[in-house]
């Protein structure tokens, strides 16, 4: 991967990048507009630095560059996923690092050739 175009948010100028991005979203929502996996991912990052900046020490590492890489050839919903595993979805959400999940804001993206790779590992 080559970087052609960047920008450099300091710490000083990440509440104004923050406050843009949630606007943009916002106005998204408002007049109908989907909102895209990397708009969603984007507005999380400056949510993060954002957190940083102003002293929390909870703020969530960033997923495995891995997943963004991997296709996912057949989504399914974490309630299809969790009758797959044979679970509850709440503890299908807690396995999901182990099966190689993408999470984009409150939703879990599931591959189901994951999730039947990893039925296949198990003993």
């Amino acid at each position: 991967m080559e970087l052609k175009h960047g920008i450099l948010i300091t710490t000083q100028d990440a509440p104004a990048a923050y406050r843009l991005a949630i606007a943009g979203i916002h106005a998204l929502r408002r007049n109908g507009h989907p909102i895209t996996p990397t708009q969603q991912r984007i507005t999380t990052e400056l949510s993060n630095l954002y957190m940083a900046t102003k002293g929390h020490t909870d703020v969530p590492t960033p997923p495995q560059q891995a997943h963004y890489n991997q296709p996912i050839t057949d989504p399914t919903t974490t309630k299809e996923a969790a009758q797959l595993l044979g679970v509850s979805p709440r503890q299908a959400r807690r396995i999901a690092k182990h099966i190689g999940v993408t999470k984009q804001g409150r939703e879990y993206i599931w591959d189901k050739t994951h999730i039947l790779d990893y039925l296949g590992a198990q003993p």
